[in-house]
């Protein structure tokens, strides 16, 4: 079972696990009701629904449709603004002394 965070999810979607890096090809959506299966052709945001057969997702896995940026990636930029930030106090402390 999923939920869908933003815009919409067909059936024929091929999505991105972020976790372990690998795709995924989503074939049979359905929503749940009790134990009862509705199959569906598209889920949209808000919307909780399930999948079967995925292959190398499981348990607490995020599914993407977009390419996310790696988090060693994130983490460079990240100590890039800092270097930046660090170099702009030190040149307006010389300014001001």
């Amino acid at each position: 079972m999923f939920k869908v965070i933003t815009g919409k999810l067909n059936g024929d979607a091929v999505v991105k696990n972020t976790n372990s890096g690998k795709q995924e090809k989503l074939s049979h959506l359905f929503f749940m009701r009790g134990k009862n299966q509705i199959v569906t052709d598209e889920i949209i945001a808000g919307d909780i629904g399930a999948v079967a057969k995925l292959q190398f997702t499981s348990t607490g896995d995020t599914l993407a449709k977009r390419l996310i940026l790696n988090m060693i990636r994130l983490s460079f930029l990240y100590q890039l603004c800092q270097w930046q930030y660090f170099l702009k106090q030190k040149v307006m402390k010389k300014r001001f002394l």
